[in-house]
């Protein structure tokens, strides 16, 4: 999740970086937790109050505070033409403008939990059939395909082509494949391409449904998150503080993630650029003070949610589960 709000700083550096796998492993991770311990209905009925809830509630409060922001800040902006072109955008669901079948706005962050929800569903569909690899990937190509057409509501074609990233990280866990120790050449090989795709600019942008070239953007996204998951796990051992601030953000995703999208559409980092330079304030200055905002928001929402009951049921809040013993030497 701090690599989604890093793509939203604005900062190109920052984006050429966290596009070559940020979604991806979002998606992967999800599959790798992903159970299929309760039958299909019950558990999407499930995945319903856990994602859409929060996102209609989400939704609604992020107009409020748009509409309220917009009134103040930018009264040139009609601010209630806005709001109704802003609950158009939440009733469709879409995570970035389009003008097919018609004009389309975007919703921002908020796409991930329309597109989860669907990623699951077709990722537990698969499960059922003789060939869930084969089944994905169909599943994926439809949606990738289709979005070339037309734009369809709630994000179903980005949660489409999630739903292959879901199944690898599902795979990944049955065959308890970050249990192993990788070979060293291979760990070399996927950091040359990695950065080698970082220079060429390899991306992948699920939102959107875009691959920038096409299966080389696909696997150069799942060889940046096994190493960021390699990385994490001898962060997990070696940084012990930095492995407790992320297992609790991670642990707190959904929570980050309503709140970050509520930041990210009413306050665009952007405006920062244009507000503070003209004062004298460096733009590495900047870069960096929109990257404290973007942590403290969330924390702050965290902060809240983790007290206040209604919030807690809203997002499903369960304890924070500690970091693992650390591991001993051999």
């Amino acid at each position: 999740m701090l690599c989604i709000i890093a793509g939203h700083f604005g900062i190109v550096s920052a984006e050429r970086f966290v596009f070559t796998f940020h979604v991806p492993l979002f998606f992967l991770l999800s599959g790798y937790f992903l159970s299929t311990k309760v039958s299909f209905l019950p558990f999407m009925k499930q995945k319903a109050r856990q994602l859409l809830v929060p996102y209609y509630v989400t939704g609604v409060l992020l107009l409020i505070v748009a509409t309220v922001v917009n009134h103040f800040v930018w009264p040139e902006i009609d601010a209630l033409n806005n709001a109704k072109s802003m609950l158009g955008a939440l009733l469709y669901g879409s995570g970035a403008p389009h003008s097919e079948p018609f004009a389309i706005r975007q919703i921002g962050l908020l796409w991930f939990l329309w597109a989860l929800f669907f990623s699951t569903g077709f990722t537990r569909l698969a499960l059922k059939t003789k060939c869930p690899l084969l089944t994905v990937c169909l599943i994926a190509a439809a949606g990738w395909a289709s979005a070339k057409v037309t734009w369809l509501p709630f994000s179903i074609q980005p949660g489409a082509m999630a739903s292959f990233f879901m199944y690898l990280g599902f795979l990944a866990r049955k065959h308890g494949i970050l249990d192993k120790k990788p070979p060293l050449a291979l760990i070399v090989a996927l950091i040359l391409l990695w950065i080698a795709s970082i220079y060429f600019g390899v991306s992948i942008n699920i939102v959107v449904c875009f691959l920038s070239h096409g299966l080389l953007s696909i696997a150069t996204s799942i060889a940046a998150s096994y190493l960021v998951v390699l990385a994490c796990k001898v962060a997990e051992q070696r940084l012990r503080t930095v492995s407790r601030f992320l297992n609790f953000f991670g642990q707190t995703t959904l929570i980050v993630m309503c709140f970050h999208a509520i930041y990210d559409f009413c306050f665009p980092n952007l405006m920062l650029y244009s507000w503070l330079e003209p004062f004298g304030f460096p733009h590495t200055a900047v870069s960096v003070l929109i990257l404290v905002l973007n942590v403290l928001w969330p924390l702050l929402g965290v902060f809240v949610s983790l007290r206040v009951p209604l919030l807690r049921k809203l997002f499903s809040v369960r304890p924070i589960s500690p970091l693992p013993e650390r591991k001993s030497a051999a």
